[in-house]
């Protein structure tokens, strides 16, 4: 049966997200073999057990407005890879220098390169035996602003993107391996992260501060930007993850800086579901959020690197975040986080992290407790499904109703408003499904969360609307 909802209502009803709850259950372990100070957690690919680690013993403050990198020759200490998922590393490579980002060539994986720093100037290292060694004395893109990450087109060889700041020029291109790296004067930005969507090559993200805007996004590989503000107003971007559940939805980590203290305020994680035109806080807020992370094979589970609160963990594809931090010390600041694609996530997830000035640590299985929730052992009125999901319009709604209820479906918007409600006549016991056409109740994307209810038993699914 195909429905096209009608019955328009103005009852309002608020959609909070659901705050991250503190966890006694998860420990992490600090990791011996690398220094203090992590600057990447790298895992290549199609080499499952292997960890890649940067780490200096003199530390970067990557809050800072202008980052004071280390310029003394002195404190840089490379990375170090483990061939066994972190039990041990092996000696420093790339000693004598910071390192801050990799990368793989897509085309020749065996090809690296690595954003490297020594004393005052910032460069591009080359490896072509999968990180062992590498040309130093062959460095690329020679500058005094620093890259911070990198990102490619999985089917287009040689050419890359990087994101660099202490620079308003903070953008640049690269198609010849780094021979040349050519700087997009289209927008001026300090940049932080940089993105492609695992889903769309020609969807990009950037941001970062000292621009007008502080995330643009491309639709063309790059070739136009486009500046995105709503609900980042006066804010800075310190990272950015776009989902590889759906290409129309983006993450970002953000915090301001305090224009009488001169110092970082955290602001916490941030949604958007218009492919970042639009931004809504959903987890750790209040939080300085540096790094982000999806895994790799279960999109479901996303997990953010948020300073003193630790680490927050979703696996609800971002729509619920839980806080993670017992087993570090009170006062660490976490920084870098990284997941594994390594064996299946039956049984939870392992998370790496890396705290400042307190070097690496590895999480015990993270089964969140959103996730372990079983709705059916609760609930006698529930959702089952509503796919697709994004929609672009019409999707099935499936539910069980043990009770032999009368119920009613309502369908409201962002802000919580029901812009929508139908009361089935046709009531049966068990499973239910109806089809339904949302296309006339808004001319844009969102987030919409479908409710069933008996008038006393209720239950909710959050819908992507996408154009």
């Amino acid at each position: 049966m195909k429905i096209r909802l009608t019955c328009m209502v103005t009852v309002a009803m608020m959609i909070t997200p659901i705050a991250g709850s503190f966890s006694q259950s998860q420990t992490w372990t600090k990791i011996s073999g690398t220094s203090s100070n992590i600057n990447k957690i790298f895992f290549p690919k199609n080499e499952p057990e292997k960890v890649v680690v940067s780490s200096d013993r003199i530390p970067t403050n990557f809050s800072e407005s202008i980052i004071d990198f280390p310029h003394y020759g002195i404190g840089q200490n490379g990375f170090q890879i483990s061939n066994d998922s972190g039990r041990t590393f092996s000696t420093e490579i790339l000693k004598d220098f910071s390192v801050y980002d990799f990368l793989q060539n897509p085309t020749k994986p065996s090809m690296w390169f690595a954003s490297v720093r020594k004393l005052s100037e910032g460069s591009i290292a080359i490896s072509t035996d999968d990180g062992l060694t590498w040309d130093e004395n062959n460095l690329k893109c020679n500058e005094s602003s620093q890259i911070l990450s990198f990102a490619t087109v999985a089917d287009s060889p040689n050419k890359y993107f990087t994101a660099s700041v202490n620079t308003i020029n903070g953008l640049k291109l690269s198609s010849d391996d780094f021979t040349t790296c050519l700087i997009y004067d289209q927008i001026d930005i300090q940049a932080r992260d940089i993105k492609i969507s695992p889903l769309d090559n020609n969807l990009m993200f950037i941001g970062g501060d000292n621009s007008v805007h502080h995330v643009y996004h491309s639709n063309d590989g790059g070739k136009t930007w486009i500046g995105d503000e709503k609900g980042l107003s006066g804010l800075r971007i310190l990272c950015l993850m776009p989902s590889s559940g759906s290409p129309a939805v983006v993450y970002c980590g953000a915090d301001s800086i305090n224009q009488m203290t001169k110092l970082s305020e955290g602001k916490g994680i941030f949604q958007s579901l218009d492919t970042g035109r639009t931004w809504t806080c959903v987890g750790a807020k209040g939080a300085k959020v540096f790094s982000l992370a999806q895994h790799p094979k279960y999109p479901k589970f996303l997990a953010a690197a948020c300073d003193t609160a630790g680490v927050f963990i979703s696996g609800t594809f971002g729509w619920e975040w839980e806080q993670f931090k017992q087993g570090f010390p009170d006062t660490a600041s976490v920084r870098n986080i990284g997941i594994p694609a390594w064996d299946s996530a039956s049984t939870g997830i392992l998370v790496f992290a890396g705290a400042f000035s307190d070097g690496l640590y590895v999480s015990k299985r993270i089964k969140t407790e959103l996730e372990e929730q079983s709705p059916t052992a609760k609930k006698k009125l529930m959702i089952s499904s509503v796919a697709p999901n994004p929609s672009e319009g019409d999707f099935t709604l499936k539910w069980l109703n043990s009770n032999n209820t009368k119920i009613t479906i309502t369908i409201s918007d962002e802000f919580g408003c029901i812009v929508a409600c139908f009361n089935p006549e046709t009531i049966t016991d068990g499973d239910n499904f109806i089809n339904f056409n949302i296309s006339s109740l808004t001319s844009g994307s969102g987030l919409f969360l479908v409710t069933v209810s008996d008038g006393i038993n209720s239950d909710s699914k959050k819908l992507i609307l996408i154009r």
